[in-house]
């Protein structure tokens, strides 16, 4: 039986003759070659034989008939195309037409596979044997090879053109050949074989092993017709290629798999929900698919670049990538690449990790840490700030008790005798004095960046705030600037010092005012806000509620350096002159000392926002009652004055002295308990500094009260008492004169807590 004989009775579908000249153009078709073929009739007449191979490269054009001989030959098999484009592998019988016939070259076509003619099984057939992984060949009882699918061609190297249509020992060869025609004929008397670890050779000479299964093929009436062998590649290449497309499969992270061009061979279900692709549409696309377009020309380089030398490249190692998702969007990524050498080259498989969700979490924790970089930074010029402030104070109440004395005496003189010229020096000493009170009051910024400041904290309305203020930060701003206010509806109070609040306005202000060269647009907005664990985390607040105060202008901006020290004290890029020195910095020191946050939003060009966040106060709180103290008689009262300090200790005395006050003096505790043992009268008061060598006031006044219990008690110091009850340095209801202290601050102290002692 002739080979086109086994396939056409296997098959059942008749041949289809073409006739061509010897240029090789079709002169001639017949109706079942056209039906074969799927061309109208006649419309093949006149086009290169060519047409009706698969591979193009093969022929094309006009050819000779020698070409095309070369190509069909005698009984060779052949992929043939049809007219839409649809493959099938077939015979081909060629013989040469005499003149007397018309000359030229008849062909006829033996199909292996059923056409579309026959109904449903030639697409399903076709597309089952050639997508197979596994390696299908059919051969007719003479040996002639009649079928060769994909797969065989990768496994033993043969094209299906170089092989079908001869004889089975040219392709299909067993290592040892007896072997071979032994097993033919034992299937061909309808023997069903199977082999573990067969070994074949392929076209390079290379042995392939596999796991073979041969059988007989029968036709429609049973008889024996053919052999089929189905091989399963087993070699240690192909292993690892069915290793690697078993194992992406079966990860649950996003795997894929490439070959060394970049195409994409194996995906599992996890990069398809990744990417949003099914597989179909990216198996067999190149890689840059998964790409964004502007990165596409750098990926291919670096495609090449590792394909060049394959390497293990882990998560996080490499250049920062990024993915593109079906729909459009893109998103940052984390790879891991893996070369497999394997028989069907190299495959590199990629772990993909979507790393939007580590990167936004990294950022975040990025600005924490700045945060409390910057909190640390700022608490330790806190540090610094109040620890001088707390020396110069004792400098500032010498200078400005001695100043008060002097001008007290000069008015007296002056009004006993009004010919002397003592108005100059009288001006010189308040020109002094308010000099000396301006320093006081940088002193008592410095304090308050210290979080060392006396503050008297209620529920406040931020919004009442805002429009007390508006009137004066109006004409503080200037007509070429033009404010807005937008005041949030049903605002929580908050819990401050409403003078506090007016200061951090006003620096505010300030601030944008001297950032606007011309004209310019400050902006004031109040909100509440709701504070979630992410936004707290980023911020180094807690969770909760707050009420928001942001202040923005339309001026120059502050490059990223500059707004990191915006609020360290006296840091400026103004000239001297223009320099506030402690605006930002105070205003930092107020709404942190609050338990609230403050950050600067600034670009060069886009203005500059500042956003202050306090905490929301519960609405059932009520502010605190105040009273004020009768005036007291000082006639008869006794105070024992102490201060390591011997200036301010007999500012003091000499203050409380001319008020009608009888006043003991010691320099320290020890000398001050030992002064009040001898002194045989009730002592009423107490004045002592709180820090002092040997003994602070604390100490001494207990050890006092314990002998004098009436004895009342104020304590003089440079830090505020809120302060000193926090640390736990007093009680909360203890009484505290700030330093530097007035004349009329020390007797107001001294009288007030006289008078509540008296009335206890």
């Amino acid at each position: 039986m002739q080979p086109e004989d086994a396939a056409a009775k296997v098959l059942e579908f008749p041949a289809g003759a073409v006739r061509f000249d010897g240029d090789g153009y079709i002169t001639a078709v017949s109706a079942d070659a056209e039906r074969l073929l799927a061309y109208q009739p006649g419309e093949l007449v006149g086009k290169p034989v060519g047409v009706l191979v698969s591979d193009e490269a093969v022929l094309s054009g006009s050819v000779g008939v020698e070409a095309v001989c070369s190509v069909f030959g005698a009984e060779t098999g052949v992929r043939c195309r049809r007219k839409d484009g649809t493959r099938f592998m077939a015979t081909a019988t060629i013989s040469r037409l005499e003149a007397t016939d018309g000359g030229g070259i008849h062909m006829t076509i033996h199909p292996l596979i059923t056409p579309a003619g026959k109904g449903r099984a030639h697409p399903l057939l076709e597309a089952l044997i050639d997508s197979a992984d596994e390696a299908i060949a059919v051969a007719g009882r003479d040996g002639t090879i009649l079928l060769w699918n994909p797969a065989a061609e990768r496994m033993l190297g043969y094209r299906a053109s170089e092989v079908v249509g001869f004889d089975r020992s040219m392709a299909a060869a067993d290592l040892d050949a007896r072997l071979g025609d032994e097993l033919f004929e034992r299937v061909s008397r309808g023997e069903h074989l199977t082999l573990d670890g067969h070994h074949w050779r392929a076209k390079n000479g290379h042995i392939v092993t596999s796991d073979t299964r041969i059988w007989p093929l029968r036709g429609s009436a049973g008889e024996i017709v053919g052999v089929v062998w189905f091989r399963r590649d087993i070699s240690e290449g192909h292993r690892t290629a069915a290793i690697i497309r078993a194992m992406v499969q079966g990860m649950s992270i996003p795997v894929l798999a490439v070959d060394e061009t970049g195409t994409i061979r194996v995906l599992n279900p996890a990069m398809e929900r990744l990417f949003g692709y099914a597989a179909a549409e990216l198996l067999g696309q190149p890689v840059e698919v998964l790409v964004p377009v502007a990165l596409r020309d750098i990926h291919d380089g670096h495609l090449r670049g590792f394909m060049q030398q394959p390497h293990t490249r882990h998560m996080g190692e490499g250049r920062s990538l990024r993915g593109l998702r079906k729909d459009g969007t893109s998103f940052p990524v984390e790879i891991s690449l893996s070369p497999f050498p394997t028989d069907e080259g190299l495959l590199v498989t990629a772990a993909v990790a979507d790393i939007t969700e580590r990167l936004r979490m990294e950022e975040h924790r990025t600005r924490w840490t700045h945060e409390v970089q910057v909190t640390r930074r700022m608490e330790s010029l806190g540090q610094l700030a109040g620890g001088v402030a707390h020396n110069f104070n004792n400098l500032l109440g010498v200078i400005l008790g001695n100043v008060s004395f002097l001008e007290d005496e000069l008015i007296a003189l002056n009004e006993r005798d009004a010919d002397r010229p003592l108005a100059g020096p009288l001006l010189d000493v308040q020109q002094i004095k308010n000099a000396a009170e301006r320093a006081a009051r940088q002193t008592q910024q410095l304090l308050a960046f210290g979080r060392r400041d006396t503050v008297q904290p209620r529920p406040v309305d931020l919004n009442d705030v805002v429009t007390a203020m508006h009137g004066l930060l109006d004409t503080t701003l200037g007509p070429q600037i033009r404010m807005i206010t937008v005041r949030g509806q049903a605002l929580r109070q908050i819990m401050a010092d409403p003078g506090e609040l007016e200061q951090v306005l006003m620096n505010l202000a300030i601030n944008a005012r001297d950032a606007m060269s011309g004209d310019g647009t400050l902006r004031v907005e109040t909100d509440n806000l709701t504070v979630d664990e992410l936004y707290a985390d980023s911020r180094g607040i807690s969770t909760g509620q707050y009420v928001r105060l942001r202040v923005s202008d339309t001026g120059a901006g502050m490059t990223p350096d500059v707004a990191e020290r915006a609020f360290e004290p006296f840091y400026t890029t103004r000239s001297l002159s223009e320099a506030q020195g402690l605006g930002l910095t105070t205003v930092y020191a107020i709404v942190t000392t609050a338990g609230g946050h403050v950050a600067i939003h600034s670009g060069p060009g886009h203005g500059t926002t500042v956003t202050v966040l306090l905490p929301a106060l519960d609405r059932t709180q009520a502010p605190a009652a105040t009273e004020t103290a009768p005036p007291v008689d000082p006639a008869g009262s006794t105070l024992l004055v102490v201060d390591d300090e011997a200036a301010i200790r007999d500012i003091a005395a000499r203050m409380l002295t001319q008020a009608g006050y009888t006043v003991l003096l010691a320099e320290h505790g020890p000398a001050a308990l030992a002064l009040a043992a001898r002194h045989p009268a009730p002592i009423d008061l107490l004045l002592t500094d709180l820090v002092m060598p040997d003994m602070n006031g604390k100490e001494l006044a207990q050890q006092l009260q314990h002998v004098r219990p009436e004895l009342a008690v104020v304590f003089m110091s440079g830090y505020p008492q809120p302060i000193l009850t926090a640390s736990g340095d007093l009680d909360t209801d203890a009484v505290v004169l700030q330093k530097p202290f007035t004349k009329n601050g020390i007797l107001t102290a001294v009288a007030d807590t006289l008078i509540r002692a008296r009335g206890r």
